[in-house]
């Protein structure tokens, strides 16, 4: 007798028939990414309070260690105390500590709070990822995350038009607004989520004494895949940093970077969902290595042709590349990750791409300091680099 081949649901159909948990989630980040100022507006408001040129650089990398240090945490508290626990806990730092921000009245607490608002504000992501994996079938997490990220990207594309009018009466209002966005996620999550799939992961088993060691899904994998996508954003950073200086000095107004930046943010808000529809029937290895591929060759492109008749369709390639490679990531490290760790492994893996963010400006500058062409050739023979270690993570802990 031959079973019916079930045919995978589809996009649209995935997103609807979400259990109420993602929806939930979904729901509560939205509105805590339409209030989210603090990013911002973050040097602005350093500078109104008084902090120098000298001083703002160590308060940006305290605040980024700082929401490095939030990824770690979250994803260990999310495996502890369950992802609800966790989110709450999150949200409810945030809002503390924005409130804190408000009413600083010296230089000193403003930079406990701003790191507190940095820790805060990142440790929801590894629990928020965690609770995606554990309540979407494998063949549906990448939509699910690209539904995800589509709810956090047309938050972020409301969010500086609010912030816009509410900036101009005063940073106070501005941050107890974000601090109230912040109280409402929390208390969504903790009066939707209660009881609704959101325990701490069952840990996988002890192996027999003496039984074989099977590499199917395991620590080693993953590190590496985390560390390779560090390396990733940093590549990725480069088109925040580097390519408006080779942009500018190529003879283009700030006014087409910003135009690139709205042609990035429209096409990932309506293409990425409908492109989740292919690359979720692909083994995570071919959209996440095509991704990257892509990402890296509408950077080289842009950054060596320089002229805007290359530089636009460059632009639309290395967004497609991110639109295919993002939503597949998370999945990736949840597939490779060991049973009760799922929350851990997405920390890292929101620890690794911070990192990357963080660096790679700072080392992309450096080398275009050094060599323009030579970051741009650069970056193609890292990814190369980068491409190989993917598949050989593939081939060995898959």
């Amino acid at each position: 007798m031959t079973l019916p081949v079930t045919k995978p649901r589809s996009v649209l159909a995935v997103v609807m028939g979400a259990p109420a948990p993602v929806w939930i989630l979904i729901v509560g980040v939205f509105v805590n990414r339409v209030g989210s100022f603090f990013s911002t507006f973050a040097t602005l408001f350093l500078v109104d309070r008084g902090f120098t040129a000298a001083e703002l650089p160590l308060v940006l990398v305290a605040i980024g260690a700082a929401g490095m240090a939030g990824s770690l945490g979250g994803g260990w508290l999310a495996d502890r105390v369950g992802h609800r626990g966790s989110l709450v806990t999150s949200m409810t730092g945030s809002a503390a500590s924005l409130a804190l921000l408000a009413v600083a009245p010296s230089s000193a607490l403003v930079v406990v709070a701003v790191c507190l608002v940095g820790f805060f504000g990142q440790s929801y992501v590894p629990a928020a990822s965690a609770l995606l994996v554990r309540n979407s079938d494998p063949v549906d997490r990448v939509p699910v995350f690209a539904f995800f990220r589509l709810a956090l990207n047309v938050g972020a594309a409301l969010g500086p038009l609010i912030a816009g009018l509410v900036a101009t009466r005063s940073y106070t209002a501005l941050f107890l607004v974000d601090a109230a966005t912040c109280a409402a996620c929390g208390l969504v999550i903790l009066l939707g989520l209660r009881g609704r799939g959101t325990a701490p992961e069952p840990v996988a088993a002890q192996p027999e004494p003496g039984a074989p060691d099977v590499p199917i899904r395991g620590h080693r994998g993953v590190v590496l895949l985390c560390l390779l996508l560090f390396v990733v954003a940093s590549i990725y950073a480069q088109h925040m940093s580097t390519m408006p200086l080779q942009l500018t000095e190529a003879g283009s107004p700030a006014s087409f970077y910003g135009l690139l930046l709205a042609l990035n943010g429209f096409l990932v808000i309506v293409g990425e969902l409908p492109i989740s529809s292919v690359t979720r029937k692909l083994p995570w290895r071919v959209p996440v290595v095509a991704g990257i591929v892509l990402m890296s060759a509408g950077l080289v492109v842009a950054g060596l042709g320089g002229v805007a008749i290359l530089v636009v369709p460059a632009f639309v390639v290395f967004t497609i590349g991110e639109m295919v490679f993002a939503p597949v990531a998370n999945a990736a490290v949840a597939e490779l990750s060991p049973p009760g760790a799922t929350g851990r492994y997405q920390g890292m893996l929101a620890t690794c791409q911070s990192l990357g963010f963080t660096l790679g400006p700072a080392l992309g500058t450096a080398v275009y300091a050094l060599s323009p062409s030579g970051l741009w050739w650069g970056i193609a023979v890292v990814t190369v680099v980068v491409c190989a270690g993917i598949l050989m993570i593939w081939k060995v802990w898959r």
